[in-house]
């Protein structure tokens, strides 16, 4: 629980300062870890300089209360700071108090008045060793408000900067690879120019790791403890731009890679880190193909290195004899399909679809290997489809047997994926065989796990779309219509998916045979429609169902119960007014030509009207009940 929120204001408790500076002494001085964090929630929040707001008016309970102590004086808040800053220095080996000074430097110097004794903790903290995220913490604020600071305040916080600065290579490798502090983007002098350019400001900071990667091979002592600690990081994002520069600077390419593959190797499985490896062989390659290329004929057979083979090909680039070492990596036995997924940018740029065809083929027999191989064949069609390119007829035919193969009840298979290909790939007669394969397999999943609903939604929509026959004659004559969820609609004004479809589609599917299939329609088809108007937003009668209520030969069945009828799947405001306006809306059918519809519309009017009479007694008691 936090103890103390938005100090100097808006605390909700009278206790002057002072005292609060004792609790935070008392609780951190505890050897209990759960209340020191409890003084470290409470002395960040003493720290507090901009966000003072809070939608609480304090005066609720039968005791009356305000708002908390409040400065009266400048002098007040001045202090409240400053001895909030001193705090933070007296108890920053019982408490993070060097993070929550960093968290807050920004908006404490720009608050203005505890500059003296920010710096004076800044060069207390950096004798402890180098604070880097007091560094980026005051970088940042010269970056964003230093234009408007006064000359000599200006000159105080770069002197900081200054000071805090990292200078030795472990400590920039930390900073700036490693990123062990918040804002990285701020670490290159002179970057606070051009704040605007968030992309050429990552590019200099990439620069820099390669850079500082290739400093460190003149380094061998830092070098090793630096790549046995990237080689396990969770947490390096640029650690790929660190490998480069290693590369770059190594003398003998060989011996790099041995001590980055031993560093690798020796780590821990489950924490270690391929990134570097990826980054230095892309360099490598470059700079030595022969040598790269050795290196990843190697790596296919690696025990080690063979199960990500995929990730160190894509890096060296997908080119030349890239497509025949894949090949080869998939029939030797130690990758699962999913591994290949790295490769489906790759793909989509620029390989030939026959080898990308051939690639696939090899890779659907793996362990999800079929939904990695749709993965790969989403990304070359969209890929086309945004460069306005035909897709290759070979694409067409492996992605109808994909979509043959994979398991919808898998929660790893691309659903989206898949809906991109049947959309793709199912168009035409010729592949009915295909659809009806694929639809057997979604119902499988269905019955399987109908909470695969919500997850295969776009997946059905697209059997919708392209072979609606086929999905309308099992999803709606093949499922009982009790628990047919793709009849309802869900939310405000949201069709369901029948209700989606062309009503020239419906009608000529339902004529099939009308008695038992328009009132499967109608069960789909939302009575009423929502169109605007001058005064506002009308309810009517949709067109849409009375063109499907013309030619059901069962009027009664295909209007069906009044109270699913009338009942919205969604609403707001009062439920009375919206029923108030369906019934208004379904007067005109009483003067329709079939007299069934005609007793319909009257024999609702009863209930109806007891219905709206409860929902309106149910409101005055909400009302009435409301404190």
């Amino acid at each position: 629980m936090k103890i103390f929120c938005d100090d100097p204001y808006l605390s909700g408790t009278r206790a002057p300062p002072e005292q609060r500076r004792r609790m935070i002494r008392k609780l951190a001085s505890s050897d209990d870890p759960n209340l020191r964090q409890r003084a470290h929630e409470a002395l960040d929040a003493m720290l507090e300089a901009v966000h003072f707001s809070t939608p609480h008016d304090f005066d609720f309970g039968a005791r009356s209360r305000d708002f908390g102590w409040e400065p009266n004086f400048q002098s007040d808040i001045v202090d409240w700071y400053v001895q909030a800053v001193i705090l933070a220095v007296e108890l920053k080996d019982r408490i993070d108090a060097k993070g929550a000074i960093a968290h807050h430097a920004r908006g404490l110097w720009w608050a203005g008045g505890c500059q003296d004794a920010l710096e004076a903790a800044a060069l207390r903290f950096a004798e402890d060793g180098v604070w880097l995220d007091g560094w980026i913490a005051f970088r940042t604020a010269l970056r964003f408000d230093g234009p408007g600071m006064p000359e000599d305040v200006r000159v105080q916080l770069s002197r900081i900067i200054d000071r805090l600065k990292p200078v030795g290579l472990v400590e920039r490798v930390h900073a700036l690879v490693l990123e062990r502090s918040q804002g990285g983007y701020s670490l290159e002098d002179g970057e606070e120019d051009d704040v605007d350019d968030v992309a050429d400001g990552y590019r200099r900071i990439a620069e820099a790791a390669i850079s500082i990667g290739e400093e460190a091979t003149g380094s061998p002592a830092e070098l090793k403890r630096l790549i046995d600690e990237i080689s396990v990081s969770p947490h390096a994002p640029r650690a790929f731009e660190f490998g480069r520069g290693l590369a770059r600077g190594a003398k003998k390419l060989d011996e790099m890679w041995t001590v980055l593959a031993s560093a690798y190797f020796g780590a821990d499985p489950a924490t270690r880190n391929s990134v570097m490896l990826g980054g230095f062989l892309q360099e490598a390659y470059q700079r030595d193909p022969v040598f790269g290329a050795a290196l990843l004929d190697r790596a296919i057979e690696d025990p080690t290195l063979g199960p990500m083979f995929p990730y160190l090909q894509a890096r060296a680039g997908i080119e030349g004899a890239a497509v025949t070492r894949l090949r080869r990596a998939a029939a030797f036995g130690l990758l699962n399909g999913r591994a290949f997924e790295v490769i489906g940018g790759h793909a989509a740029a620029g390989i030939d679809p026959g080898d990308v065809c051939a690639l696939l083929e090899d890779i659907l027999p793996l362990p999800s290997g079929a939904e990695a191989a749709l993965e790969i064949l989403y990304m070359c069609l969209i890929t086309r489809r945004d460069k306005q390119l035909p897709i290759d007829p070979r694409f067409i035919a492996l992605g109808r047997t994909l979509l043959v193969e994979i398991d919808f009840r898998e929660e790893k298979t691309r659903r989206h994926g898949a809906a991109v290909l049947i959309r793709a790939c199912l168009t035409g007669g010729y592949s009915d065989a295909a659809a009806i394969t694929i639809r057997g397999n979604v119902c499988a999943a269905l019955e399987a796990d109908s909470g695969l609903y919500r997850h295969l939604g776009e997946v059905i929509d697209s059997l919708f779309k392209v072979r609606p026959f086929i999905a309308l004659d099992i999803f709606v004559l093949g499922v009982q219509a009790s628990q047919n969820r793709l009849l309802r609609s869900y939310g405000f004004d949201k069709p369901s998916l029948v209700g989606k479809l062309d009503v020239d589609v419906l009608i000529t599917w339902a004529d099939r045979d009308p008695e038992i299939r328009y009132h499967l329609v109608g069960r789909g088809t939302s009575m009423f429609e929502t169109v605007a108007e001058e005064a506002g937003q009308e309810i009517m009668l949709s067109d849409r169902f009375l063109r499907l209520l013309s030619c059901a030969p069962d009027k009664l069945a295909f209007l069906g119960n009044f109270t699913n009828r009338m009942h919205p799947q969604g609403w707001s405001g009062s439920l009375a007014d919206v029923l108030t306006a369906r019934v208004k809306a379904v007067q005109p059918l009483n003067g329709h030509d079939d007299a069934s519809v005609r007793k319909w519309v009257a024999d609702l009017e009863e209930p109806m009207a007891s219905w709206i009479a409860g929902e309106r007694g149910r409101d005055r008691r909400q009302e009435e009940s409301f404190e």
